[in-house]
């Protein structure tokens, strides 16, 4: 009786993984856009987090980085910039500043120079 008990069991777990194969496979981390650029009326620094399921803007570095205290540990941050247009990377100090903050907090970042299609 047990062992039919237990063929009953797989045959139900390997049905159930055919037909819901997500059920079985790594949730990946979504991934994140950071852009960056200057204002050029209040000449201050500007920052946007977008992702297929998000968008947010900050007008700060703390604000920034309350936001990303939000995202899942691991998460895949792309840091957007594009020679030649706004998207360009903060002066030295703040720029230091969110990339220890990114390490610290287990974001893979990635830089990139090509706009991701959402």
């Amino acid at each position: 009786m047990q062992r039919v008990t237990l063929i009953t069991v797989i045959a139900a777990a390997c049905l159930f993984t055919l037909v819901h194969p997500a059920a079985v496979a790594k949730e990946q981390p979504e991934l994140y856009t950071l852009s960056s650029w200057k204002s050029r009326v209040y000449h201050k620094w500007d920052f946007a987090l977008v992702s297929k399921t998000y968008w947010y803007t900050a007008g700060s570095v703390a604000e920034l980085k309350q936001q990303l205290s939000k995202l899942p540990p691991g998460s895949s941050i792309e840091w957007y910039t594009r020679p030649g247009t706004d998207f360009v990377y903060p002066p030295q100090p703040m720029f230091s500043d969110i990339r220890r903050f990114l390490s610290e907090h287990h974001f893979k970042l990635v830089f990139t120079h090509t706009p991701r299609k959402l």
